[in-house]
């Protein structure tokens, strides 16, 4: 799980759709928030460290039905 400057966020959909990935610090901040569009089956998101600092992470991936959130870590 951990990772030094980039990442892929994999998930599977049962239809295309439009998704929000948001990424939040231990402290419940928002640091990245972005729409994409997904495809039916298996999807993977690329995701980078830019300017983030090292330690844990919460990433969500919401559709209009559910949400979907885990952690990552950055090294």
């Amino acid at each position: 799980n951990p990772f030094t400057s980039s990442t892929k966020i994999t998930f599977t959909t049962a239809s295309p759709s439009s998704i929000i990935l948001s990424v939040k610090n231990i402290l419940g901040r928002t640091v990245f928030k972005k729409t994409f569009k997904t495809k039916l089956g298996k999807n993977a998101i690329p995701f980078y460290k830019n300017n983030l600092s090292t330690g844990m992470y919460i990433y969500s991936i919401q559709d209009k039905k559910k949400i979907i959130s885990k952690r990552f870590v950055i090294k």
